[in-house]
C-alpha cells in the first residue's frame, strides 16, 4: 500500500543495509513526531538572510520545506538548543534528512552515526538534482539511485515506508518487508483453518477411502 506526500516525508544508499532493528525504528519515529511542532515553531518568516541560515549536512540546503521538515543541530552526540555559539562542532541537520538515514539511530539520548554517515552520503549524488549528500537510497538491492529526502519527496513515484524504506518510481510495484509479512500472515491463516472453521454444513466424501479409513473418519 503505497504512502503518499501527505503521509511522508515520509536506504542504503550502498545497499549495504537494508532493514534497522525494531529499537531503532521506533526511536526514528518517536524524533519523527516532533516534526510538526518544530514545523510550527519555525513557520514564521525569517528575518535575517538567507546565507546566514545553517545549511544541513546532508542536503546541502538552507530552506525548510515541507520535505525537509525543520533544522535540528547536534553536538557532541546531542541535540543542542538556544544558543548553538556555545557548543563547538554543531552539525546541522533538516528533521527528516537525519531521519530517514538509514544507519543513524538514537540510543540513551544520544545520536548514533551521524558523521560516519554524513561522510557515506557525502560520496553519493543525488539521482534528482545531481549534488552530493543523497543519503537515502532505494530499498531495491540491485537499484543504484540515492537521494537526497527533500528531493525523494518531491518526485510523485516515489514509495514511502513507515519503516524508514524508500522505492524509487522504477520499482515502485515492489514490495516493502512490511507488506510481505501482511501477505504472509494472511497465507498463514488460510492454512491454519480446522475443519471446525467451516461450520456446521461442512461434508465429507469418503467413497475413495477403505472400510477402515471410513470408521476412522
Amino acid at each position: 500500500m503505497a504512502t503518499d506526500k501527505s503521509s511522508a516525508p515520509k536506504r542504503h544508499a550502498d545497499s549495504g543495509v537494508k532493514r534497522q532493528t525494531i529499537d531503532r525504528k521506533r526511536q526514528k519515529k518517536t524524533i519523527k513526531k516532533q516534526n510538526d511542532a518544530k514545523m510550527e515553531t519555525n513557520s514564521h518568516p525569517q528575518t535575517s538572510a538567507v546565507s546566514e541560515q545553517p545549511r544541513c549536512a546532508f542536503c546541502h540546503s538552507s530552506k525548510q520545506t515541507e520535505g525537509s521538515g525543520p533544522f535540528v543541530a547536534y553536538a557532541q552526540g546531542k541535540e543542542v538548543t538556544g544558543n548553538v555559539d556555545n557548543f563547538s562542532n554543531v552539525i546541522h541537520v533538516h528533521l527528516t534528512c537525519v531521519s530517514w538515514t538509514p544507519k543513524i539511530y538514537f540510543k540513551n539520548g544520544f545520536i548514533k552515526n551521524l558523521e560516519s554517515e554524513i561522510i557515506r552520503a557525502n560520496d553519493l549524488k543525488c539521482s534528482s538534482c545531481g549534488k552530493k549528500g543523497a543519503g537515502l537510497g532505494c530499498y531495491t538491492v540491485s537499484c543504484k539511485k540515492t537521494y537526497h529526502v527533500p528531493c525523494a519527496y518531491d518526485i510523485p513515484g516515489c514509495r514511502w515506508d513507515d519503516d524508514f524504506l524508500l522505492l524509487c518510481p522504477e520499482h515502485a510495484s515492489e514490495k516493502f518487508p512490511s507488506e510481505e509479512k501482511a501477505k504472509s500472515g494472511k497465507k498463514d491463516t488460510e492454512k491454519g483453518k480446522t475443519l471446525s472453521s467451516y461450520g456446521k454444513n461442512l461434508v465429507l466424501c469418503g467413497s475413495g477411502l477403505s472400510s477402515d479409513e471410513k470408521v476412522d473418519i
